[in-house]
């Protein structure tokens, strides 16, 4: 017996054991939990409040201004050079209304509206600035007048001109004034003084 017992134990294998850790398997009856996901962050909606901010109404307002001006000098400048491209709107405007107020002015007032325009576009609003339209509107009168004055001469009773060769009606009232507040030759001298300060 005790022989029996020694061939068993030699026959016999002892199992090794594992010295890995085992994987471990979830259960049917665990659920699986997701990944929490990243949360994106919030989009800040753009507000549509400075769109309508007084800024930029000004702005428009101005843009709008600035390109009248240099439309309305490009087609004052067309009824001038072609009287019959602009039909009966600018043969009225021109021929009717400002032809007579300005005369000889006609060819320069669209220069000037022009460059109004331009300064107000391209914000031309400091000192400088002002001074620029002051200069020019002054350059504008003191040519009318002496157009006038040289159509003219010395005026000594206020009759207004039948013809618009001159300065015009506008033209006549200024050389009309001066001579009577200056006398001719005092009205000569403030001319001059009134062109160099309008190139200046």
């Amino acid at each position: 017996m005790a022989q029996e017992k020694q061939a068993k134990t030699r026959g016999a294998r002892i199992p090794m054991r594992s010295t890995l850790p085992k994987k471990t398997r979830p259960q049917k009856d665990e659920a699986v939990q997701p990944l929490p996901l990243r949360q994106k962050p919030p989009v800040q909606q753009q507000s549509t409040m400075p769109l309508l901010s007084k800024e930029n109404v000004h702005t428009i307002v101005d843009d709008v201004k600035g390109l009248f001006l240099i439309a309305l000098a490009i087609f004052i400048l067309m009824t001038n050079l072609y009287p019959q491209s602009t039909g009966f709107v600018g043969g009225f405007v021109v021929s009717t209304m400002l032809l007579p107020l300005v005369g000889k002015g006609m060819f320069l007032l669209p220069i000037f509206i022009a460059l109004w325009g331009l300064m107000i576009v391209f914000r031309q609003h400091s000192l400088q600035a002002l001074a620029r339209k002051i200069g020019g509107l002054l350059g504008f009168l003191t040519f009318i007048t002496i157009a006038e004055i040289f159509r003219s001469g010395p005026v000594t009773e206020f009759v207004l001109p039948n013809d618009p060769q001159g300065g015009g009606v506008l033209g006549y009232l200024l050389s009309f004034s001066l001579q009577k507040v200056f006398g001719p030759t005092g009205t000569y001298v403030f001319l001059i003084v009134s062109t160099l300060a309008s190139l200046l």
